[in-house]
C-alpha cells in the first residue's frame, strides 16, 4: 500500500490516480467528511462532553481507503474493456480488410494481357509495356488498397511495374520462388523487399501467371498500402475527446502502424 493525498491506495494505482478525475471528485468529498470527524472530535476533547471519538475517525480513514480502492479499480477495469474492445475492432476491421484483399491477386494474374505480356515481354517504353502500366494504373484506381503493382519473370527480372524505382531492375525475395511453386492461392510477405529503395516492411500479395497449360511465365505482385488502410481504419474510431493511442505491434512489440503521428513516424523509419 502507498499514500496518495494521505489516503491509503494500492501501489499499482498510484500512478494511475492523478488521471482519474471522478476518483479523485469523490477523495476531495471523503477528505472533507474526514475534517469533519476531527472537528468534533476536537471539539469534544476541549469541552470535556463527548467521548473520544478516535476510534470512529480510523474506522472512517479505512472505509475511505477501502471505496477510493475499489472505485479506482473499478474504473481501471472499465477502461482496459473500453481499450480491449477497440484493440479488438482494430483488428478484426483490419482482417477482413486483408481477406477480401486475398481474392484480388487471384483474379488480377488470370486477366488476360497480363498473361499476354509475361508470355511475350516487351521493354518498358514499347506500346505493350505502356498499355500494361495502364491496366495496373486502373486497377490500382479502382482498389485504392495498393500504391504499386509489379510483375516479375520467373529469374527475377522486372518485366513490369506501376511505380518504377531507379537502379532496381531485378527481384531475389523469396517469395517470388514460393509463388511460383505454391498450392496456397497467395503467397503473403510481410518483411523490407529488394523492390523498394526503402528498409521499410512491405506487405506484398503474390501470385504465379500461368498460361493456358498451366505453365508459369511471371510472378505478379501487388503491394499493399498498409500504413494508409491503417490510418483509415484509426480515423475511422477516433473521437476528439479520446487521448488514447492505437497502436498496432508485430511478434516482437516493433510498432508497425499507429495512431499517433510520432509513433507512426518511427513505424516507417
Amino acid at each position: 500500500m502507498g499514500a496518495y493525498k494521505g489516503i491509503e491506495v494500492e501501489d499499482e494505482l498510484l500512478k494511475l490516480l492523478p488521471h482519474m478525475q471522478q476518483v479523485d471528485e469523490y477523495r476531495e468529498s471523503l477528505q472533507t467528511l474526514q475534517a469533519v470527524w476531527d472537528n468534533l472530535n476536537l471539539l469534544g476533547h476541549l469541552s470535556a462532553t463527548t467521548t473520544d471519538m478516535g476510534s470512529t475517525r480510523i474506522a472512517f480513514a479505512g472505509l475511505t481507503s477501502s471505496l477510493l480502492n475499489n472505485l479506482a479499480n473499478r474504473t481501471l477495469a472499465r477502461r482496459v474493456q473500453d481499450i480491449s474492445a477497440k484493440a479488438q475492432v482494430v483488428i478484426d476491421i483490419l482482417v477482413r480488410n486483408l481477406f477480401e484483399r486475398t481474392a484480388d491477386i487471384g483474379f488480377l494474374a488470370t486477366d488476360e494481357r497480363i498473361r499476354q505480356f509475361a508470355a511475350h515481354p516487351e521493354p518498358t517504353l514499347s506500346v505493350a509495356a505502356t498499355a500494361l502500366s495502364q491496366r495496373f494504373k486502373e486497377y490500382v484506381a479502382k482498389y485504392s488498397v495498393y500504391f504499386d503493382i509489379v510483375l516479375v519473370a520467373p529469374q527475377g527480372d522486372i518485366l513490369q511495374r506501376l511505380m518504377p524505382v531507379d537502379g532496381i531492375s531485378r527481384c531475389s525475395d523469396r517469395f517470388i520462388q514460393e509463388a511460383l511453386v505454391t498450392s496456397a492461392p497467395y503467397v503473403e510477405s510481410y518483411a523490407p523487399s529488394v523492390l523498394f529503395a526503402d528498409a521499410a516492411p512491405k506487405l506484398i500479395y503474390s501470385y504465379r501467371v500461368n498460361n493456358a497449360s498451366g505453365q508459369a511465365l511471371a510472378v505478379l505482385c501487388l503491394c499493399f498500402d498498409l500504413p494508409d488502410e491503417m490510418q483509415r481504419i484509426f480515423n475511422g474510431l477516433e473521437r476528439g475527446d479520446d487521448w488514447s493511442v492505437i497502436a498496432l505491434l508485430d511478434q516482437e512489440n516493433r510498432v508497425i502502424a499507429s495512431s499517433e503521428p510520432y509513433l507512426a513516424y518511427f513505424a516507417s523509419s
